[in-house]
């Protein structure tokens, strides 16, 4: 019996298509840890270095990493 791959894709509330490379643990962030404060995200082209793929920067994910501060 072969198995059929969920063909749904997953959209933002505004029905926008997210990027199938973003795992499913991608969803809105807080104020606390999101995409614009991820040490992977380039803020200019809202890119994320990690999933290969654009994000929006209130959102996150489980790979989230705090942004280095230098001294």
């Amino acid at each position: 019996m072969k198995k059929f791959e969920d063909v749904r894709q997953r959209t933002y509330p505004d029905g926008t298509v997210i990027n199938k490379n973003l795992p499913p643990a991608y969803v809105l962030g807080n104020s606390k840890e999101n995409c614009a404060n991820c040490a992977a995200y380039v803020p200019g082209t809202k890119f994320c270095k990690t999933w290969d793929a654009k994000v929006k920067p209130n959102y996150w994910c489980k790979k989230w990493v705090p942004i280095k501060v230098q001294k």
